[in-house]
């Protein structure tokens, strides 16, 4: 199991995941940003960092309707999908989710509908501040 075992050396509270190939474009305070999410919504356990889990520029933003702000966190948007891109997880709340089973037929649906179970969302920024470089 993958997840497990990277999540084995993952000894903080906080974990920024990025992946491969990224490029970050504007000038961000962005741990700080992601970390205000988590601490304003104690029912997220992942805030990504593109609106939508984007992958390239978008020129869109959420809905007033949708946004929610906090002085530190600025604008970002709650979800109910979990984010596949670069974002940040609050372990403890991850590990309330349980384990990622890779040999799943769906391993992101299977875990998306736990961690609903347990009460769990996900949030984003409600911006574009990362593409692929590929």
């Amino acid at each position: 199991m993958l997840f497990r075992s990277l999540r084995d050396h993952i000894h903080g509270r906080y974990w920024l995941h990025l992946g491969q190939g990224w490029r970050f474009f504007a000038p961000e305070n962005l741990i700080a940003r992601l970390i205000a999410v988590l601490d304003a919504e104690t029912q997220v356990f992942r805030v990504g960092i593109n609106l939508d889990d984007a992958v390239a520029l978008t020129g869109i933003c959420a809905p007033e309707r949708t946004v929610r702000r906090t002085h530190d966190a600025g604008r970002y948007v709650l979800s109910d999908v979990v984010i596949r891109g670069p974002a940040m997880s609050d372990t403890a709340r991850l590990d309330r989710a349980g384990r990622i089973d890779t040999t799943a037929r769906d391993p992101v649906a299977e875990f998306q509908q736990r961690a609903a179970e347990a009460g769990l969302r996900t949030a984003s920024l409600d911006e574009v501040l990362c593409i692929t470089a590929v």
